[in-house]
């Protein structure tokens, strides 16, 4: 799994960025159903890399990010457990932390 953040996912200071494609098809199987495992972990350890308290990854926040990557329109944003915002930009979604955190 650390190869595909390795390869797909680059951080800047604090916040982490990935194309839409490659959060949506991380190993280029083409098949929604082959990918959603190893979406999934790729959520949780970008999370891991960035959160600034502590919080679960439900499915339910994978499924919330996975459909603002399909459907979201650019600007709007998901909020995730360790005080992550994950905003929609054109092609990327960016994984930052949430203003205004003690």
């Amino acid at each position: 799994m650390n190869g595909l953040l390795d390869k797909h996912v680059q951080f800047s200071g604090a916040a982490a960025q990935i194309a839409i494609s490659k959060m949506l098809d991380p190993l280029a199987m083409g098949s929604d159903l082959a990918t959603a495992e190893p979406r999934a972990r790729l959520v949780v350890k970008i999370a891991e890399r960035i959160r600034q308290r502590g919080g679960q990854i439900s499915a339910v926040h994978v499924e919330a990010i996975v459909q603002l990557a399909k459907s979201g329109e650019p600007g709007k944003r998901v909020q995730i457990p360790g005080g992550i915002d994950v905003l929609r930009e054109r092609d990327a979604l960016v994984f930052k932390p949430r203003r205004g955190l003690p």
